[in-house]
């Protein structure tokens, strides 16, 4: 996992994470507001995702584009009246990389 804090404010699962939990976690590390937004609504310990109090934070464009690609990894889905690839326009740098690092992570290709 990439972000430090967010694992020492959790506890540490018995178990190692999920690889969508760990692509998912690596596109809200990228940014220190998302993740902070994000961190009482993900549980380390269950895997587990409050996505619907996470859709009710009002997020910039760039954040809510994150979080849209982070429930495609997660749910293997697209958000309900999202395009992912339209929304992506509107990330930064390092958020792009992010999502684009996790898709690979998520699909295998990265180690």
């Amino acid at each position: 996992m990439t972000n430090t804090a967010f694992a020492l404010s959790q506890p540490q699962p018995s178990r190692k994470l999920s690889t969508q939990m760990c692509a998912m976690l690596l596109i809200f590390s990228a940014d220190a507001g998302l993740m902070a937004a994000v961190e009482p609504f993900v549980n380390l310990q269950n895997e587990t995702v409050e996505w619907e109090q996470i859709r009710k934070i009002s997020f910039c464009s760039g954040h809510r584009a994150a979080i849209v690609m982070a429930y495609g990894i997660w749910t293997d889905e697209v958000m309900e009246g999202s395009n992912p690839f339209d929304l992506a326009l509107n990330m930064d740098a390092k958020l792009q990389r992010a999502c684009l690092e996790a898709l690979c992570m998520r699909w295998g290709l990265r180690g």
